[in-house]
């Protein structure tokens, strides 16, 4: 990626910024289940992660922001979340004692700003207490794009490699 496709710099961020962001970095939720079905409809959705990184991602840090307005950050927030107690399905992950948990109620947290504006449709309630605000840009389309075409073009085997260098 960084020799064929990267056209732009990525600037490695001071230690103190690296840490505050990394509080909202959280393994993906993983469930199982059981699986019985009738009148079964198969989607195939291994190509989630590669369709998120279509989305802009944050480029350059361009400081702390005091704003309240979520719709004026791009970046990452602490805030406090308020989750509704009769939500079906918790969207938001929290740690709580090296566990990671799908909480509903209240609780402090910092986030993606993107992600806290996905949850908000849900009945999420935000109050942001600090930012750190940065550039976006779509930094993977063209490879994205790359290994879409060759998925897309490829035939029986070819096509299996790259479906799997896609996922």
């Amino acid at each position: 990626f960084r020799t064929k496709f990267l056209d732009k710099d990525i600037p490695i961020l001071k230690q103190s910024e690296d840490q505050f962001i990394r509080q909202s970095y959280f393994g993906g939720a993983t469930d199982y289940y059981e699986g019985y079905c009738k009148n079964l409809r198969y989607y195939d959705v291994s190509s989630l992660y590669p369709k998120a990184m279509l989305n802009d991602m944050p480029i350059l840090y361009l400081g702390e922001s005091k704003t309240k307005n979520l719709n004026e950050i791009f970046g990452f927030v602490e805030c406090i979340v308020t989750c509704p107690k009769d939500i079906k399905v918790p969207l938001l992950l929290h740690n709580v004692n090296g566990k990671m948990i799908h909480p509903t109620g209240r609780w402090k947290g910092i986030y993606f700003s993107e992600e806290l504006k996905a949850v908000i449709k849900h009945g999420y309630k935000i109050e942001i207490i600090n930012s750190y605000l940065f550039s976006r840009d779509k930094i993977f389309t063209q490879y994205i794009d790359h290994f879409y075409d060759k998925k897309k073009n490829s035939k029986g085997a070819e096509r299996f490699i790259a479906k799997l260098h896609l996922n």
